[in-house]
C-alpha cells in the first residue's frame, strides 16, 4: 500500500542480507581454502611460502576473520527465525500452505489468490501481532552487519590471496580470480555495502 515501501523492504531484505553474509564467507572459505593449498606446494628460494612468517600471520587472521564472519551471519539468521518476520511462517495457516502439493500452488487460481488484497492484509496483520516494530528493525540491523562483514571479508581474502600467490593468482587454475569476481558481487547486490552501513546505524544506533 502507498507508504509502506520502505518498510517492506526492510522486511524482505532484514530477511535476505543474512543468506548473502553466508555466500559471501563461503567464497571468502573457498578463497582461503586455495590460498592455503598453494603456499602448501610452491617454494620460493628453497622454501615453501607458508615458513614465511608474514603468510603464516595473513592465514591466522583470514581464519579468525572467517570464524567472526560466520558468527555474525548465523547469528542474524537466528535472531530472524527466533524474533523476525520468519517467525509468520511458523503459524498454523503458513505450515498448511507449505504442505501443499506444488501443482496446486502453482496453479492459477491459487498465483491469483496470493497476489490478492486478502492475503495480503492477512499476513500483514499476522505480522503486526507476532512481530514488533523493534524486531523488525534489529533484524534488519543483524542481516545489514552479516552482509556487508561477510562480502568485505570475503573481497580481503580475494585480495590478500592474490597478492600472495602473484601472477599465479590469476590464473584460472587456481580459481582465486573466479572468487574475486564473485566476492564483488556480494558487496553490491542486496544494497551495497554502505547503504548497509547506513541502515546499521539507523536500525541499531539510533534510540
Amino acid at each position: 500500500e502507498e507508504g509502506e515501501g520502505e518498510r517492506q523492504i526492510a522486511v524482505v531484505l532484514g530477511a535476505s542480507r543474512a543468506p548473502v553474509g553466508a555466500i559471501a564467507t563461503g567464497i571468502a572459505r573457498g578463497a582461503f581454502e586455495r590460498l592455503l593449498r598453494y603456499v602448501s606446494n610452491v617454494k620460493v628460494n628453497g622454501r615453501y611460502l607458508f615458513e614465511e612468517q608474514r603468510v603464516k600471520l595473513t592465514l591466522v587472521d583470514l581464519m579468525a576473520r572467517i570464524q567472526l564472519a560466520r558468527q555474525a551471519y548465523m547469528g542474524a539468521a537466528l535472531f530472524n527465525d527466533a524474533f523476525g518476520t520468519s517467525r509468520i511462517m511458523q503459524r498454523p495457516i503458513m505450515r498448511l500452505m507449505e504442505k501443499l502439493p506444488q501443482p496446486i500452488l502453482r496453479s492459477p487460481v491459487m498465483r491469483r489468490l496470493f497476489r490478492s488484497r486478502w492475503i495480503y492484509r492477512m499476513v500483514k496483520e499476522m505480522a503486526a501481532r507476532h512481530v514488533s516494530e523493534e524486531d523488525i528493525r534489529l533484524a534488519a540491523a543483524h542481516s545489514s552487519l552479516a552482509k556487508f562483514c561477510s562480502s568485505d571479508l570475503a573481497m580481503d581474502v580475494c585480495s590478500k590471496a592474490v597478492e600472495i600467490m602473484g601472477p599465479d593468482g590469476l590464473l584460472q587454475e587456481y580459481g582465486v580470480e573466479k572468487s574475486f569476481r564473485d566476492a564483488k558481487l556480494t558487496q553490491i547486490y542486496e544494497g551495497t555495502n554502505q547503504i548497509n552501513r547506513l541502515y546499521v546505524f539507523k536500525n541499531a544506533l539510533l534510540p
